[in-house]
């Protein structure tokens, strides 16, 4: 089993299809769709039901994005979109997550966790371990991303020696996010036994919302000549 690959902050049509045409062996198996509108990647007026049938037809899954939407407004988005995931990326709570699956429990949960940006210690751990594992016990996976005030897409990244201070429950469902570039893949052999996967964005664009898709292609070849890619995606715990 090798790393699961996200790409998120998509939302051109055209870019997505570039996305889409990579070999099999290379295909992201995530695209994430930022519905935050004070992204600069917020993809709200550029989604489709076509665009997200063409992702989910080529063995893609979709992944609606979002910080602290009313529960409301994400469950008009789910019923509107057929997304296979949402991805949690501001305090929602447990009992947050519990309504959306009462209402949609095909879902797939993630919910995403800031990490610190400046080193860490044993105070700093121990609580992001609690919280890590608080969600591990409901959500199919936890992302890992360097805290920030804008929620991601930073291009930032934290001390990635963290990760393998977290138990193993955690790990086998955490996927690393937070500046990953294409100089990363000997870091991220290294740190491999501690992740499930990766999530990529700012640093593979052209502008916010658009990839580049060479760079990404140039990237995902040097993990797949490892062992650590990996294209499955699972929705149950």
């Amino acid at each position: 089993m090798g790393l699961l690959v996200k790409v998120c902050g998509l939302r051109d049509p055209e870019n997505i299809r570039d996305l889409l045409a990579l070999p099999n062996t290379i295909r992201p198996a995530l695209c994430g769709f930022i519905l935050y509108e004070k992204s600069s990647r917020y993809a709200g007026h550029h989604l489709s039901d076509t665009m997200l049938e063409e992702i989910t037809s080529h063995g893609v899954k979709p992944i609606a994005v979002t910080v602290n939407m009313p529960m409301d407004t994400l469950l008009t988005w789910l019923e509107q979109y057929p997304f296979a995931g949402v991805q949690l990326h501001g305090q929602e709570s447990v009992e947050y997550i519990r309504q959306i699956q009462l209402h949609l429990p095909d879902m797939c949960m993630m919910k995403a966790i800031p990490f610190p940006l400046q080193g860490y210690s044993r105070s700093m751990i121990e609580p992001l371990i609690e919280q890590c594992e608080l969600y591990a016990e409901i959500c199919s996976y936890i992302l890992a991303d360097t805290a920030s005030t804008q929620h991601g897409g930073t291009g930032t990244k934290f001390d990635w020696r963290m990760l393998a201070e977290l138990p193993v429950s955690v790990q086998k469902k955490l996927i690393l996010a937070g500046g990953i570039g294409e100089d990363d893949s000997s870091a991220l052999h290294a740190i491999a036994s501690s992740i499930a996967g990766i999530d990529i964005n700012s640093r593979f664009e052209h502008v916010p919302g658009y990839k580049d898709i060479s760079r990404i292609s140039h990237f995902l070849e040097q993990l797949a000549d490892s062992p650590l890619l990996h294209s499955s995606f699972e929705t149950t715990l």
